[in-house]
């Protein structure tokens, strides 16, 4: 006995000591604003599945708001008097470029005396 272990059993301690001393990293990537965010980590990543219900969440919620918004315009419009087919941009006047019938207000300014 010359104190080495055989073959076999040397390749099998081999592969319990790589998987014990081995670890697993988990990347994730999302997007923060204009900017994408690599995320290292040897924890799994439960969050990712927590963002992405969000996201959708997010994504009804802006439905429902869109719909609202078309509610108002609608409303707007007939308030306004402009016929149904006919749209108003942010300045009040239809997007053929004609001004509506009631345009927004102008604001005077002040100076201050000297």
């Amino acid at each position: 006995a010359d104190g080495q272990l055989p073959h076999d059993v040397r390749a099998r301690l081999a592969t319990v000591l790589a998987k014990e001393f081995s670890r697993k990293v988990y990347v994730t990537v999302y997007s923060d604003g204009p900017t994408r965010v690599l995320r290292l980590s040897e924890e799994p990543n439960v969050s990712s599945s927590q963002a992405e219900q969000s996201v959708l969440d997010l994504a009804a919620r802006l439905k429902q708001v869109e719909g609202s918004l078309a509610l108002v315009d609608a409303s707007f419009l007939r308030l306004h008097g402009v016929p149904a087919g006919r749209a108003l941009d942010l300045y009040g006047r239809t997007l053929g470029g004609a001004l509506a019938a009631a345009p927004l207000p102008q604001r005077s300014r002040r100076r201050g005396g000297g």
